[in-house]
């Protein structure tokens, strides 16, 4: 059941759903292929997945799954029923401060899940204050990641193997070794995985 529209972008919308049970989710509708549609768009869609799934964390949106049919992607995702940073300030037009305690509060959030996402080896790109929602017991939460990128901590150390005496070599196998890995592990294939490795590599 789709009772309402919780937002709308150029290439997709957000809607509220409700299990028969009476749970509540977010619902992403967005266009992945196209005539129209950036060449990018599946890319990014990727991306955010792997993001919330890599993330881990309680102050990121959580991620329950996704299908594609006829070109739309479908996302369903955590509902955040208080509203945005930017909407509990007041809005862009008559925007107010927070009190001091609960900027304390809602740094904390953020900074959580910048913890969890840079552990993970992501960046997310796009800190506003409408990418942070609150959720329906007042905690912080980090959505929108479809720029975000891997930072490769990792492979940067595979890249380089210490010889001793200061000197560095370069591995040339390593960042294929760890594609494959990330490929393997969120079971990217085909064409959607050369275009991946395109984007990150």
């Amino acid at each position: 059941m789709l009772p309402g529209s919780l937002g709308k972008g150029a290439f997709g919308e957000v809607r509220l759903c409700r299990h028969p049970n009476g749970k509540a989710y977010a619902l992403k509708t967005q266009q992945a292929h196209g005539p129209k549609v950036p060449e990018r768009a599946r890319t990014n869609i990727d991306r955010e997945i792997a993001c919330m799934r890599e993330g881990g964390s309680p102050f990121l949106m959580r991620f329950f799954g996704e299908y594609e049919e006829e070109g739309i992607s479908r996302m369903l995702l955590e509902y955040l029923g208080g509203g945005s940073l930017e909407q509990l300030m007041g809005g862009r037009e008559k925007m107010q401060p927070l009190p001091p305690p609960h900027c304390l509060f809602y740094f904390a959030c953020v900074c959580s899940a910048f913890d969890a996402m840079h552990t993970a080896g992501w960046m997310h790109r796009d800190l506003s204050l409408k990418n942070v929602m609150v959720d329906n017991h007042g905690y912080g939460k980090l959505i929108d990641y479809k720029i975000s990128e891997l930072r490769f901590v990792e492979l940067l150390e595979d890249l380089c193997t210490d010889v001793g005496n200061n000197f560095q070599i370069f591995d040339a196998d390593a960042p294929k070794k760890r594609w494959r890995t990330f490929a393997k592990k969120l079971k990217i294939k085909g064409a959607r995985a050369k275009a991946m490795r395109a984007e990150i590599s």
